[in-house]
């Protein structure tokens, strides 16, 4: 998948399976992809762990629920599950808003809000932790709800309303402050 680090043809080889698989500090297989140096695991969205148990893939699903539906998810499991059970009205409407919407079309709007979102922040800071540390700077923790939050900003801007794409605002500071600032001041008021 483009977004995690691991981008590799429809049918892969086995014997190439460790080019596109992450490798764990802990637990080293001489995989291609550190997962440290994941974008996940770099900003602090994910830790490793979070990322052995394929919760990046599990963030990308909720983001391509929330904008088929049209509105946030709500973080609860129950909800969560709902949408993967095929006799609930919530996949039924995931899968009808997602025949309307094309399957290429959100894969392609998600990954080039994702690599816009990147490059702003690799632009701002190449620093560890550049992102969680803007967000929530006193934590050590995971920046899950920030990271889709702040996400879910860029891809309004980005697809919704169409901003330019190869503008220098989205290289820098001042966008990015200024959203960050926002989502900071959302969290700490929760």
């Amino acid at each position: 998948m483009e977004l995690r680090g691991d981008v590799s043809q429809k049918v892969l080889r086995l014997s190439d399976m460790p080019e596109i698989s992450i490798d764990f500090r802990q637990s080293s297989q001489d995989y291609k992809i550190k997962s440290e140096d994941t974008f996940w695991c770099k900003q602090g969205i994910l830790n490793p762990i979070h990322l052995r148990e394929s919760e990046d893939k599990q963030m990308i699903a909720d983001i391509a629920a929330s904008i088929l539906l049209n509105q946030p998810l709500p973080v609860d499991s129950k909800r969560l599950d709902s949408i993967y059970d095929e006799e609930s009205s919530h996949f039924q409407n995931v899968e009808t808003s997602l025949a309307a919407y094309k399957p290429e079309k959100i894969a392609k709007n998600i990954i080039e809000t994702f690599s816009i979102f990147r490059e702003t922040i690799e632009t701002h800071s190449t620093e560890s932790k550049c992102l969680r540390n803007l967000v929530n700077p006193e934590s050590k923790n995971p920046i899950r709800s920030g990271f889709y939050t702040i996400f879910m900003a860029f891809f309004d801007l980005i697809i919704n309303q169409e901003q330019d794409k190869t503008s220098n605002k989205w290289r820098g500071l001042n966008l990015l402050g200024f959203a960050l600032m926002e989502v900071r001041d959302i969290l700490n008021s929760n």
